[in-house]
């Protein structure tokens, strides 16, 4: 039998965007498929576009919800797919995703996971940097947010969901790191591809980029959630201060890049007084000194880093 898929999609007053996602799901070359949105009420209208649709795959409803994690797990609720995926309603899968996920997961019955590569696109569709190329993980690149994991290209097998439950809708802006995490302490076996399957769109009211600074605040609620559990294995556990670590590293960036330069400077202090790498540490030891000096010497150390790498500015690539 071939794999059915299930693809849920939260929206919100995503009309401007969300017919390019419906066109990107509904024109893969793989027919077993079953696509729900859930919008949370939209008032711009999604409505109205959502009622002109007439595909039999796709079904919708649209009433208020309790944000994005919310609307994703009453999704999941209602599917039926041996695969599945959420795809935001600003966002798109690249022609051909699902049949080469489908043929991964038939030639690879043991993977549970496959996270796929993922481009970067503006609001008008348009490829920008960075690149998101997933590599192979390792706990650390998990515990210290330097993996590559877009949710945009990954799809999992229904087992996961029947294991580990669905997404914690305390948590709004890292509920995916969260669930791939607790699907690598369940034991489930995730495999990367280079292959590309998807596009990120960004555009000013996008949340990864208006809502920066939840994203860290939900990275630390997410480790307490995890240092909590008592069934970790032993690496993880070894990761602890080194996670915490990075963790005020982010926040500190985050805060720096904003001009809030007193409350970037404990963090980073914290992150220079930790277990890390030698050229992180420079970077954030650069910040501290222009938060206290108002030089300009971290510009100049990242504009450094890309030369030495050979990358323009806006690939994605600084010393972090």
């Amino acid at each position: 039998m071939p794999l059915r898929f299930s693809i849920v999609t939260p929206s919100y007053n995503q009309a401007a965007y969300i017919p390019h996602t419906l066109h990107s799901v509904l024109s893969q070359d793989y027919p077993h498929l079953e696509y729900c949105i859930m919008d949370g009420g939209s008032s711009d209208g999604t409505v109205e576009l959502l009622q002109q649709q007439t595909d039999p795959r796709l079904r919708w409803q649209s009433q208020r919800d309790g944000g994005q994690s919310d609307a994703i797990n009453r999704g999941l609720r209602q599917s039926q797919g041996d695969v599945l995926a959420y795809l935001n309603s600003d966002d798109v899968l690249l022609p051909g995703a699902l049949r080469y996920v489908a043929d991964y997961f038939t030639a690879h019955p043991e993977t549970d996971v496959l996270c796929g590569s993922v481009y970067t696109i503006d609001a008008a569709g348009q490829r920008v940097p960075p690149v998101w190329q997933v590599q192979p993980l390792t706990w650390h690149s998990v515990l210290t947010m330097r993996m590559i994991l877009p949710q945009q290209g990954i799809f999992w097998r229904r087992r996961v969901q029947d294991s580990i439950g669905l997404f914690d809708e305390n948590l709004h802006y890292r509920m995916d790191y969260d669930y791939w995490i607790r699907a690598l302490v369940a034991g489930f076996r995730f495999a990367t591809t280079g292959h590309f399957l998807a596009e990120f769109r960004v555009h000013g009211v996008s949340k990864s980029i208006s809502q920066e600074e939840r994203f860290w605040r939900d990275w630390y609620t997410l480790l307490d959630k995890l240092y909590a559990r008592p069934d970790l294995p032993a690496e993880v556990l070894a990761l602890k201060r080194v996670a915490y670590t990075y963790a005020a590293f982010y926040e500190g960036e985050q805060h720096f890049r904003r001009g809030d330069l007193a409350a970037a400077r404990p963090p980073l202090r914290r992150f220079v007084a930790g277990p890390a790498a030698p050229r992180q540490k420079a970077y954030a030891l650069a910040m501290l000194l222009d938060s206290h000096l108002h030089t300009r010497l971290t510009p100049r150390l990242i504009a450094l880093y890309r030369r030495l790498r050979g990358v323009r500015a806006g690939d994605g690539y600084d010393p972090a």
